[in-house]
């Protein structure tokens, strides 16, 4: 949808919604002083608890991946993801009120009569929408089978018993395993119980937890010497180490691959409520298409007995609970971070593209 399109949409939507401010008798909200604002840099809606730009944007573009043209035009709004109730948004500007023919009110049915193509403005080059995750190194994963790794820690200098940044710890490589140099940047890490899928108790895979950002600073024989440059969680003595790699705490939105199901695992920290914010796991990975920036919807299916006296259930309707953004896949599994939740996830939770 071009920027003009999505204009004649609001164009639309915005005049039937001003014939009821001025004494029409159609109807496009309940009560419609409530909610649009006219003043003289245009129409501003006020945002109703329970709303959110993905919404707006298909009631008033017809499509809700047209959600980050409407944050380009409100550009007050820090994160797309968490609007408030009695925030105002601009959804209609004063200069385009010269498209609509003088004295006729649009319904939804007519199309605007446009006496001449204004000219095409320069294109405006604007940021992709993104997310930020600042502790991005720090995320962990679930592989179908635990990183070898390339040596331990197996003291901490001064013996001390909680190892954090800064401190100086001894590693001892993997007899066969890659051979340290000053310079090498390390993670540490340790892995946990496997994880098994919450419905079929099939073992996904192993849980990988990363504690912190290891730097080689001497090698003397046997033994490698590292200053913990950056500790995620407490580092502990056994915790192993692989390469480290950099990845981007800017998370550029991705729509979700088609036709997508699958469930929510568990919480990466086995916290028993899960809700915005929250670091989780999912079942799909890179092999069935998600990656990296995947915006997926969540929603939860309840199960009931018709016949309390039978074992046979029915689903009911699914509900929408929430949404997650992906920011680390591997194979079979990833990653992602809850960033809208309508009521506490679960493990089992279904995930891929709700449809109501």
């Amino acid at each position: 949808m071009t920027i003009y399109s999505f204009q004649r949409c609001f164009i639309v939507s915005v005049s039937i919604l001003t014939a009821f401010i001025f004494g029409s008798t159609g109807t496009a909200f309940a009560n419609p002083e409530d909610h649009i604002t006219r003043t003289e840099s245009g129409f501003y809606y006020t945002v109703q608890k329970g709303d959110t730009l993905w919404d707006l944007s298909q009631h008033f573009a017809d499509s809700p991946w047209e959600w980050p043209e409407l944050w380009h035009y409100n550009p007050q709004i820090p994160n797309p993801h968490l609007i408030y109730p009695g925030q105002k948004i601009l959804i209609f500007k004063k200069e385009w009120e010269g498209r609509e023919k003088p004295g006729q009110v649009l319904s939804a049915f007519d199309e605007p009569e446009i006496k001449e193509d204004p000219p095409a403005p320069p294109p405006v080059k604007t940021p992709a929408p993104s997310y930020e995750v600042p502790e991005i190194d720090g995320i962990g994963f679930i592989r179908k089978t635990a990183v070898p790794g390339l040596g331990a820690i197996i003291k901490a200098q001064d013996d001390m018993n909680l190892i954090t940044t800064n401190n100086i710890v001894y590693i001892h490589p993997e007899p066969d395993g890659q051979v340290f140099a000053v310079g090498d940047r390390l993670f540490s890490f340790h892995t946990i119980d496997p994880v098994s899928d919450p419905d079929t108790r099939e073992v996904i895979g192993v849980q990988h937890v990363l504690t912190g950002i290891i730097d080689i600073i001497r090698i003397e024989e046997n033994i490698a010497l590292g200053s913990v440059f950056k500790a995620f969680r407490e580092i502990s003595l056994q915790d192993r180490v692989m390469p480290y790699w950099q990845r981007s705490p800017e998370i550029f939105f991705r729509q979700s691959p088609p036709n997508l199901s699958g469930k929510v695992l568990k919480a990466t920290d086995d916290q028993g409520i899960i809700a915005q914010n929250t670091l989780l796991f999912i079942d799909k990975g890179a092999d069935d298409g998600v990656s990296t920036g995947n915006l997926i919807d969540i929603f939860h299916i309840d199960a009931v007995k018709p016949d309390p006296a039978k074992f046979n259930t029915i689903d009911l309707p699914p509900e929408y609970i929430g949404q997650l953004l992906v920011v680390h896949t591997e194979n079979e599994t990833a990653t992602a971070i809850i960033l809208d939740s309508k009521k506490a996830i679960i493990p089992g939770d279904r995930i891929g593209e709700f449809q109501k």
